[in-house]
């Protein structure tokens, strides 16, 4: 069992403001049982807000930068079989049923990235236990050695100058780049916004939804991305990038009970 007190104290030696939450948020056993971590703002100011969830789970601080106001946090739920009693209207009565909640091993990194706070599930492979090895996880294997001059990164998303071949391919699609727009798919957060953007490699397909019967939009494949001009974030400084470059994520799992912040 973990007491809080030993989460504030981890949380103490990289100055970074903790609390914890009256309730889940979320409803069921699953949620009861499960760790959440998201980022309040009482009297305006960002704290993490912590859910500890089952008695049993382990929160531990890991490790504690305390120039970068980051740590590691290592969260480790055992899981298991629970009988809870619900009612069941076609017998019209209370019956008892049993509910598997499946076990977990999860890490995040956890702080403050220039002006704001911030929170980021590791890769779940990744045994990590430092923030440096942290930040080693995050970096995206496809971009050049890290500590190259020609990366730029801006949160989440790193560029990398576009090669001559994807210069041409550029070109070939300049009636298709949007301009001011948004970097990515993906729907939360705060949007990284690009005076130019291409997305390439992607295509659209309608399928029908099984449950609702309606018909959605479905991108097959992952996009090869690119921007050019001014790249802005609330919580980050503009960046310029005077040529066509690439954009890669960083490999922050974002599956499931990963509530990602940016």
């Amino acid at each position: 069992m973990t007491k809080f007190e030993d989460i504030e104290k981890g949380f103490a030696r990289a100055g970074l403001p903790v609390m914890k939450r009256r309730s889940s948020m979320g409803f069921g056993l699953q949620a009861q049982r499960t760790f959440f971590c998201e980022i309040a703002r009482p009297k305006g100011k960002p704290c993490f807000s912590i859910w500890p969830g089952s008695d049993d789970n382990r929160v531990q601080v890991l490790d504690a930068d305390k120039d970068l106001r980051q740590i590691v946090l290592m969260v480790q739920e055992n899981g298991g079989t629970f009988k809870i009693k619900e009612y069941d209207w076609k017998l019209r009565k209370q019956v008892e049923r049993d509910v598997k909640v499946f076990p977990a091993k999860r890490r995040f990194l956890i702080g403050f990235d220039e002006r704001d706070a911030f929170m980021a599930q590791l890769p779940a492979d990744a045994r990590i236990t430092t923030v440096d090895a942290a930040h080693r996880s995050l970096y995206n294997p496809s971009l050049p050695k890290k500590g190259s001059a020609k990366v730029i990164r801006q949160g989440e998303w790193f560029f990398v100058p576009a090669t001559p071949d994807e210069l041409k391919l550029i070109d070939s699609y300049k009636m298709v780049i949007k301009k001011k727009t948004r970097i990515g798919e993906d729907r939360r957060g705060k949007p990284h916004t690009a005076d130019e953007y291409l997305a390439l490699g992607t295509s659209i397909r309608r399928v029908v939804d099984k449950i609702s019967g309606r018909i959605r939009e479905e991108r097959t494949g992952p996009a090869t991305m690119y921007a050019r001009g001014a790249v802005r974030h609330a919580d980050h400084a503009v960046i310029r990038l005077a040529k066509w470059h690439k954009v890669l994520r960083n490999t922050e799992d974002r599956s499931v009970n990963a509530r990602w912040i940016d």
